[in-house]
């Protein structure tokens, strides 16, 4: 079964996702850059109640929605397999393969993974809110999705400095100890934030 279902995996990857990383175009599920809805099952609930999942993709939130870390459950994942979450925001001033990075959590259990619990994986790098430095108001999106993973991963944190256009699919590559595959499903949500004009 394992066997069967990883190669089912490997081929969704291969055929509507592409060979290569650094570039997503996947006209099935939908995932690129500029489109981070796709998939089913996965759910980002805020500590203010709000949920965005395949229902309500590309919601419109307030910056305090996202001031504390969300909790990301993926209802379809298979228990004692290996998944990545990653958080970022999709900045279009960065080249194709470029993200800021707000959060990586990996070595997620399935089973934990179903009900929002990362008490046991590891936190690459910790959660750090969305944020906008302009002064007038500004509308940012952001991405949450799910990469599977065959092994684990080394639990070798990322600097804080990395978050600044991190390449995340680059990072993948560099993990030898395990195959990864994905994005898997993913939610997008654009950010409205006032400026610092109007903060205070």
């Amino acid at each position: 079964m394992y066997w069967s279902f990883s190669l089912v995996l490997l081929l969704r990857c291969l055929v509507t996702q592409g060979i290569k990383y650094k570039v997503r175009v996947d006209e099935t599920t939908g995932y690129t850059k500029e489109n981070g809805c796709f998939g089913y099952g996965l759910a980002v609930k805020t500590h203010t109640n709000l949920t965005i999942d395949e229902v309500n993709c590309h919601a419109i939130c307030h910056p305090d929605d996202f001031q504390h870390k969300p909790k990301i459950f993926y209802y379809h994942a298979v228990d004692n397999y290996l998944y990545i979450v990653v958080m970022v925001n999709a900045n279009p001033y960065y080249y194709e393969e470029e993200y800021y990075l707000h959060w990586l959590v990996a070595n997620i259990k399935g089973q934990d993974l179903r009900v929002g619990n990362f008490s046991k994986a590891d936190r690459l790098i910790p959660y750090k809110a969305p944020f906008s430095k302009e002064k007038n108001p500004e509308s940012i999106r952001h991405q949450v999705f799910i990469m599977y993973q065959e092994y684990l991963i080394p639990n070798d944190k990322i600097k804080e400095k990395k978050r600044h256009k991190f390449k995340f699919f680059d990072w993948l590559s560099y993990q030898t100890t395990t195959e990864t595959m994905g994005p898997m499903v993913g939610v997008e949500f654009t950010i409205n934030f006032p400026g610092k004009n109007k903060l205070n």
